[in-house]
């Protein structure tokens, strides 16, 4: 979150990353307060960033709706966006495997993401379900199309680039 140093750290460096990569239409899924969205606008001040957050909640609405460029959507059309980006999401949900597959639907072919999991047993609300992830998860984003473009700046999150578009078995 925004209150502390490394957080907000580590979102700069993933605004950087979709900032090289030339992301003009960014999809953030689970974007909550909308912090990592307006990092990016102040990155790439011609962007849009579409915030798809199944609970959004009142005060991140508030505190986007003064940015014009960004929005909180409920229904992103598939391979429309540049870019997606998806920070401590995945660990949280019964499913993650397919809530992957459904982001990696909306990203164009040659488009960029920027994923980060913590699929360690670190606290209660991270699944136990989703552990076998630590060790899989690129395997899976590679049965999805993607391959894998390194890190970002601080060596925080995982940077995707999609090369083909799979559908998932």
């Amino acid at each position: 979150m925004e209150q502390r140093r490394e957080s907000l750290g580590h979102r700069v460096a993933i605004a950087e990353a979709l900032r090289l990569a030339g992301a003009k239409t960014i999809l953030d899924f689970g974007g909550g307060f909308g912090t990592l969205a307006r990092l990016i606008t102040e990155f790439i001040p011609d962007s849009r960033v579409d915030i798809w957050d199944p609970f959004p909640p009142r005060h991140g609405i508030e505190v986007c709706t003064s940015i014009p460029n960004i929005q909180f959507i409920s229904s992103p059309q598939d391979e429309s966006y540049d870019a997606l980006t998806c920070t401590d999401v995945l660990e949280h949900v019964h499913d993650p495997l397919a809530l992957l597959a459904d982001m990696v639907a909306k990203v164009r072919l040659v488009g960029t993401l920027v994923i980060y999991n913590c699929f360690y047993p670190l606290i209660q609300c991270h699944l136990p379900c989703t552990f076998h992830l630590i060790k899989t998860f690129d395997e899976f984003c590679s049965m999805l199309g993607l391959v894998v473009d390194g890190k970002t700046s601080d060596d925080h999150a995982m940077i995707y680039r999609k090369a083909l578009s799979a559908v998932p078995d």
